[in-house]
């Protein structure tokens, strides 16, 4: 089983009226709804889906992605270029978090921004890390406390206290604890907590000719056993 996510959460916000209307606040004046679907139900097959839980606007979209610089091939496109600034204008005072993981390929990152001014951004991909700017946030701080900090010939390790017999790894390699702690933190759920599955929400295409252009592949990416969680992929 390995899991997959592309979320942006803005927090602390409500929706309001309705995922709609959100989307007309942020310029996407040629949307077309998809579906309504809860957030485990195979959400992905459109541009981007929206819902709520507590105080926290959900996201999940492709473009979450295009947050970390060397995950994307070339410069980032327009549609995220003119998400991100929507996003920025709109909520100028309150936290934006882009979450990205993809276990299959070891990859993860997170990007909290405030002010549309970058807090923190740290990512990498197969024990490498592709990206670390700003400082370490308070959740990484308090993963990281449960591990000693060794120096093994001129490289940072940190061992796990509660597992003595455990190997110490990279700081890379802790990316994806790392991202968990981060995704509590932001969601204020577990990573595979049951109650995100339940939160309702809509899919939409950000263009109303959007589908057409879309590659088919990308239509199903993440929903291709139907009643599976969207975040896990089953073997």
């Amino acid at each position: 089983m390995s899991w997959k996510t592309n979320t942006i959460v803005v927090r602390p916000s409500l929706l309001g009226a309705d995922p709609d209307e959100l989307l007309r606040h942020l310029g996407y004046e040629k949307r077309r709804k998809s579906k309504e679907v809860i957030f485990g139900g195979g959400i992905g097959g459109a541009s981007i889906w929206i819902g709520t839980i507590d105080d926290r606007i959900l996201m999940y979209t492709h473009l979450a992605g295009q947050f970390f610089d060397r995950f994307c091939d070339g410069a980032p496109d327009r549609d995220f270029t003119f998400l991100k600034s929507a996003l920025f204008q709109n909520f100028p005072e309150v936290r934006i978090a882009a979450l990205y993981l993809d276990s299959v390929v070891d990859a993860w990152g997170f990007a909290v921004f405030r002010g549309g001014a970058l807090v923190r951004r740290f990512y990498g991909h197969d024990g490498t890390i592709l990206g670390d700017e700003g400082s370490q946030l308070p959740e990484e701080n308090a993963y990281l406390a449960n591990y000693d900090r060794l120096e093994v010939d001129g490289d940072i390790l940190y061992k796990d206290r509660s597992a003595p017999g455990g190997e110490p790894l990279s700081l890379a390699e802790h990316g994806e604890g790392l991202f968990c702690e981060v995704w509590r933190s932001v969601t204020g759920y577990e990573f595979d907590a049951p109650e995100l599955l339940r939160i309702p929400g809509s899919d939409f295409w950000l263009n109303d000719d959007e589908e057409k252009f879309r590659p088919i592949s990308r239509k199903n990416e993440y929903h291709t056993r139907p009643g599976r969680p969207w975040w896990k992929f089953w073997g």
